[in-house]
């Protein structure tokens, strides 16, 4: 048995509010009221038979958990009403009653659960809330005190007798009381009848527009998901597909603009007239030329011959123009290829303008909705195209039940149902505080008149007595007899299946003071010590029992919770343990929870815990 979840509402301490549980080690925190509260309502829904549901008028509580079976159950009960018991539903995923009253507890035994005698000393390490007298039932090792089971068995016997009446006048005027609070209480049980009843409508009135409402809840979220992203328009969203084909195409172009630019050679740029009256050649060429007929017709006039240096110039000139020639040609191919290169960026430019405004509401739509490239803008689209089909199938949903008769008369219902139950929850709170349940009355009532009719007085029936008649010898004697019923062998037999492991628990928590247990010839139980002879445990010193005690209970639960599922409940605020120890305490609590469920009341377990509950 594994506990899922737990709800509670106008239950002092803990107030209203849903608080999860998970395997493992679960650690719970918060104010004290609230842990109390907690093993109060685990108590009051479990154990109903044996310790009513207690709390404010209206004050209501349920358990949510997997049974042994593997079915999913839910225990719900308030002030003055009885436990009601519910299965889930897997076709319906709804839960379906299952018991009510006094049935619950026989189908929480068919499910795995023990009896309460014999679940608290193996799994509710804590102080179970008081109940009536005519409920209470001694603990083992549980309450602040840590006094042995004969003490308070003592404690309680006398309680009994002190609070019997005696005479027939008493017995009377007891019976008075109790027709008085009967009367009360029938009429507490019929105004809680009729909630539950009307509870139960309104439960089902909420079941059945449950799908409107969450289908106008989905179809809200997914508009207000939608209002945050940018507009998107069609051809945005054309854009987005042609995109890559965009950017393969202008990539393609801007490739082949770079590979026909590196083509070009411009001849370094050197080739300008102002470059010609720098080539040492054509001024030689052209002084030679120039010279030489400057020469020959200055000459002539005085030397005849000197006609002939004029013929010097042809070869000067000749070469002069072909330098000439050469420097003009590769200014035409400079002008040539600076003209390419200046087409080529225009051809540049145009690809940039094509594709910035054949993309630009690609591109805007990927800046607003923060997309890197065009994959995650992809991606974006994507998702926003899942809700779109989302909010378009809540709306379907949310008008086919709007259709629906039987949803639109639930919904009429609904309103009428709540001010019906608002108007019970407060005639229920005139009553005032904690108030017995009728049946309980009714049974006070029953045993008061047989008490008249005999004029005698029965002996209580719940003290727990060994086979001889006697009180137990101790509380771990007590421990392994109710522990062997739940194992289904004699104590004996338990004793020494777990004798090893309890010398090691027992041993870790009194500081190796003391060890294995063992059954003494007058059945009571001694605890080993080293190097002296074994001591009874009911002579152990009160600042090792309790600690021993701890020891045995958790190597039992143990025992069981490593083939049984089963959760374990622990109050550190009733260990009476040092820090050291009750540091030991939560790692043996969590060495345990690798094979079962542990709820830890406290902080000692916060930093072992793999989930925490914060209550309140």
């Amino acid at each position: 048995m594994v506990l899922l979840e737990l709800a509670a509402q106008g239950l002092d301490g803990l107030g209203a509010g849903r608080w999860p549980f998970r395997p493992g080690l679960n650690a719970v925190s918060g104010a004290p009221a609230a842990s109390e509260a907690v093993v109060r309502v685990l108590v009051g829904l479990f154990f109903p038979e044996t310790q009513p549901f207690g709390g404010p008028a209206g004050a209501r509580a349920g358990v949510t958990f997997v049974a042994a079976n593997g079915g999913t159950y839910r225990l719900v009960g308030g002030t003055g009403t009885e436990v009601a018991l519910s299965k889930l539903d897997d076709a319906t995923s709804r839960f379906m009653p299952v018991e009510t009253g006094g049935g619950v507890s026989r189908q929480l035994r068919n499910l795995g659960l023990p009896e309460r005698r014999l679940f608290e000393p193996l799994f509710f390490f804590a102080e179970v809330p008081s109940a009536p007298a005519a409920q209470a039932e001694p603990t083992i090792g549980g309450g602040g005190s840590g006094r042995g089971i004969e003490s308070r068995l003592a404690e309680l016997t006398a309680d009994i007798a002190e609070t019997k009446p005696k005479t027939l006048f008493e017995l009377r005027q007891r019976l008075s009381e109790v027709e008085a609070e009967e009367r009360s209480a029938h009429e507490l049980e019929q105004l809680q009848f009729q909630l539950d009843g009307l509870q139960q409508r309104l439960f089902q009135a909420e079941d059945s527009v449950r799908a409107v409402d969450q289908a106008r809840s989905e179809f809200e979220r997914i508009g207000q998901e939608l209002g945050k992203m940018p507009a998107v328009s069609e051809e945005a969203v054309a854009q987005v597909a042609r995109l890559p084909q965009l950017v393969q195409k202008r990539d393609e172009t801007l490739r082949r603009i770079a590979e026909e630019r590196l083509a070009i050679s411009p001849d370094g740029g050197r080739a300008s007239l102002a470059a010609l009256g720098q080539d040492r050649l054509f001024v030689a060429s052209l002084g030679v030329g120039a010279g030489s007929l400057a020469a020959a017709v200055l000459g002539s006039s005085f030397l005849p011959g000197m006609r002939w240096l004029a013929l010097l110039d042809i070869p000067g000139l000749g070469v002069a123009v072909f330098r000439a020639c050469q420097q003009l040609s590769a200014l035409r191919r400079q002008e040539g290829a600076a003209r390419k290169l200046a087409l080529l960026d225009e051809r540049e430019q145009r690809t940039q303008r094509a594709f910035a405004a054949e993309a630009k509401e690609a591109q805007a739509l990927m800046k607003a909705l923060g997309a890197e490239g065009a994959a995650e803008l992809e991606q974006r689209l994507a998702e926003r195209a899942a809700m779109l089909e989302r909010q378009g199938q809540a709306s379907a949903k949310l008008a086919a039940s709007e259709r629906d008769e039987g949803v639109r008369a639930a919904m009429a219902a609904r309103d009428d149902l709540r001010r019906e139950v608002a108007e019970l929850e407060a005639k229920l709170a005139a009553f005032g505080g904690y108030r017995r349940d009728a049946a309980e009355v009714r049974r006070e009532a029953t045993a008061l008149r047989d008490e008249i009719a005999r004029q005698g007085g029965a002996e209580p029936a719940d003290i727990e007595l060994s086979e001889d008649g006697r009180p137990p010898p101790d509380e771990a004697a007590a421990l392994f007899r109710r522990a062997a019923e739940v194992f289904g062998m004699t104590p004996a037999m338990l004793l020494q299946t777990v004798r090893d492991r309890a010398a090691q628990y027992v041993g870790a928590l009194s500081e190796r003071r003391y060890g294995a247990p063992a059954f003494l010839p007058d059945g009571s139980v001694a605890l080993s010590r080293p190097g002296s002879e074994a001591l009874p445990f009911a002579q152990v010193a009160e600042a090792d029992r309790r600690p021993c005690l701890w020891g045995l209970r958790l190597v039992l639960a143990e025992r069981y919770l490593f083939s049984h599922r089963m959760f374990l409940v622990i109050d550190e605020r009733i260990a009476g343990l040092d820090p050291a120890r009750g540091q030991l305490l939560a790692r043996m609590a969590q060495g345990l929870a690798r094979a079962a469920q542990v709820i830890w009341l406290g902080e000692s377990a916060a930093s072992l815990a793999s989930h925490a509950v914060v209550l309140g």
